[in-house]
This record gives structure tokens, C-alpha cells and sequence, in this order.
């Protein structure tokens, strides 16, 4: 039976009623009655329960419970929602050898991001060294490409002021799940019996590991006894796809938890297929038009599943069913496209023209 929470007004009515109903020649229902007054009270103080209840009973359904109520499912079946994590990875610095590099060295990138050396290092003869470093603040903005240069906050004597980074980049970077992202997941393991070895057990896994969003898992990926893992990460990377550092970390935490029987477990970043778009003759053409069929594009690629067949119709329900919309030609994709069993649709650039 569905709980409905009465409003105030519903409240006062009620007790006013009880009132007259008890109580011999009263009119509750009369505004300067002090028994109106006494009913607005007691009214006010019952809506506090009501509200109570309805959030209760709200959180009864992951389908409706809010995040606290989400949590306290989650660790009934222990899925827990994910913290936010660090990037991490190395730097490459120069330097004179022999030169100490000490823990807690402080450096920062051109978007003010700062990371922190993780051990004592010393230069080497060669006049380099690669250190590990790990972000200072959690979240998906401590993620930085190979090559990204880093200066050191503090001068010290003997070491450059500028370092890069080595070619896996900084990763592992993520924000703290978001509620509905918890929700689906919450929902996905209670409606797959999840058994020890199954696809759906590394699956589950994998998605539980911070910033990863979508995640497929295949039997028998390079012969019999093995499983190969792909997954994707929209919330941390603008185009989706896990980089090295993430694949290597998916490899160690997949395999610390794999059954004993399993002869090979292969973690990889997915194929992609990109696929650029080009839209003419928009109606209206406008700044805001254009953002909004931007979003909406970048929505419809990050519901698409691994291996599943990209239809030009579509993407062209997508920008049609923008609000605003009045026409448009699209001139690019002209057919469907079809995906690797193995890969993954990532939308590319988007250009708007006239048709000549």
C-alpha cells in the first residue's frame, strides 16, 4: 500500500474534524476559535513525523531512497558507494646526480593542480629519475596525459625546476560516484545472481572500482580458461577510454580477486570507433541550440554498450528531439556503423555547416 504524506492544510482539517466531532458545539473549522488554533498546532507538530515516515518509506526502494537510504542498502549487500581516489603515477625529473629528492616534494601543473613525491628519491648518474607522485586533492582533475610538465613550488638546489610526466600519465583520478550512478549499480546486482568466476562477478568488480562507469566482461577471450575485462571511464576522461594506468590497476585488482581455476585474465581499454558528426542547415542556428545537441549527442554515446551497432536514426532522434529544434540536415554519419564485438562507439567532433 503506497504512503501518502498529508499536507498541513490536509492535517488541520483532520484534527479539526476530531474536534468538532468530540467536543460538544465546537466549530474547530472557525479561524478566531481557540480550538482552530489549538488544531494548527498540534497539526504542525504531527507534520514533522509525517515527513519523517515518507522519507522512511521512500527508503524502503533503491528505486526511490536518497543516498542515505542508498547506503545503508548498499552495506546490506555489500555494494558500496564509491569514494573519490587520487591520481597517481611518476614524473620524470633532472637534476645533478646524486642529488635527494626529498618525500613531500611539492609540484604543480599550468591548472594550479598540485601532487606530492611519495618516496625519497636521488638523481641518478644519468642526470634523471622517476618518481611516484600522488595528487593532493581526490577527483578527477588530478588526471594529467604523458608528457604533461610539472614545476616544483620549492627551488631546490640541484634539481630542474620543470618535470614531465612519463608515458602512462597521472591516473586513477575519480569524483565520488554520483547518487544515480549508485543507484544503477545497486539495482544491476540485485537483479544478476552474481556467482564466483561468471561474467557478471567481473563485471560487478569492475564497476566497483572508482571511476569506472561501464565495464564487460567475455569467457573464453583468448581460449578456453580465460576472460578478458573492458571498461569505460566517462566521468573522469572526456573521451571515456581508461588509460594505461587505470587498464594496469583493473589487472591487479581483478587478479587479486579472480578464482583459482582461471588460467589468464586480460584486462584492456576497449577498441574505439570514432565517430565524427556534421549537422547543416540547424533551425535556428544558435549558441545555446548547439550546446544543448551537444549534450544530448554526448548523452547518447555514453549510453551505448560494448559491441553494440551505432544507427545513424538514432543520432538523428537525438538532435531532432533537442528542445528548440525546428530542422537540420544531417550530412554526417550516412549509415549505420557497425562496432567490434571488443570496442566501443566514442563520439568525435561535432561540426555545424551550411549544405552547399
Amino acid at each position: 500500500m503506497a504512503f501518502t504524506r498529508p499536507t498541513l492544510t490536509e492535517l488541520v482539517n483532520r484534527i479539526c474534524t476530531q474536534i468538532n466531532t468530540h467536543v460538544e458545539h465546537a466549530n474547530a473549522f472557525i479561524k478566531q476559535s481557540v480550538f482552530n488554533v489549538w488544531a494548527k498546532i498540534i497539526a504542525a507538530l504531527h507534520l514533522d513525523l509525517y515527513v519523517y515516515l515518507d522519507q522512511l518509506a521512500k527508503n524502503f526502494f533503491i528505486t526511490t531512497a536518497d543516498i542515505n537510504g542508498l547506503i545503508a542498502r548498499g552495506s546490506d549487500i555489500s555494494v558500496y558507494r564509491k569514494k573519490a581516489s587520487f591520481a597517481t603515477g611518476n614524473i620524470i625529473v633532472s637534476g645533478v646526480p646524486a642529488t635527494n629528492l626529498p618525500l613531500g616534494t611539492v609540484f604543480t601543473t599550468a591548472s594550479e593542480q598540485q601532487y606530492k613525491t611519495t618516496i625519497d628519491a636521488v638523481v641518478g648518474i644519468d642526470g634523471s629519475v622517476s618518481v611516484p607522485i600522488q595528487a593532493s586533492t581526490a577527483g578527477s582533475n588530478g588526471n594529467q596525459d604523458p608528457n604533461t610538465e610539472f614545476n616544483l613550488v620549492n627551488p631546490i638546489i640541484g634539481i630542474t625546476s620543470t618535470a614531465i610526466a612519463d608515458e602512462s600519465g597521472i591516473t586513477g583520478g575519480a569524483n565520488i560516484e554520483g547518487v544515480e550512478e549508485y543507484r544503477a549499480r545497486l539495482l544491476l546486482a540485485l537483479r544478476n545472481e552474481v556467482g564466483a568466476g561468471d561474467t557478471t562477478f567481473y563485471e560487478n568488480a569492475a564497476l566497483s572500482r572508482p571511476g569506472v562507469t561501464r565495464a564487460r566482461a567475455f569467457r573464453t577471450f583468448a581460449g578456453p580458461g580465460t576472460v578478458g575485462v573492458t571498461f569505460m571511464m566517462d566521468d573522469t576522461y572526456t573521451d571515456g577510454i581508461p588509460r594505461a594506468g587505470d587498464v594496469a590497476d583493473m589487472q591487479e585488482y581483478l587478479e587479486s580477486i579472480m578464482p583459482a581455476d582461471l588460467n589468464e585474465l586480460i584486462v584492456f581499454a576497449p577498441e574505439t570507433t570514432m565517430i565524427n558528426i556534421v549537422i547543416n542547415d540547424l533551425t535556428p542556428d544558435t549558441a545555446a541550440l548547439r550546446s544543448a545537441i551537444n549534450n544530448n549527442l554526448i548523452a547518447l554515446f555514453q549510453e551505448y554498450d560494448f559491441g553494440e551497432t551505432v544507427y545513424r536514426a538514432q543520432i538523428e532522434t537525438a538532435i531532432g528531439s533537442t528542445p528548440g529544434e525546428i530542422s537540420h540536415v544531417l550530412a554526417a554519419p550516412l549509415v549505420d556503423t557497425t562496432i567490434s564485438p571488443y570496442g566501443i562507439a566514442v563520439l568525435g567532433t561535432i561540426t555545424y555547416g551550411v549544405t552547399e
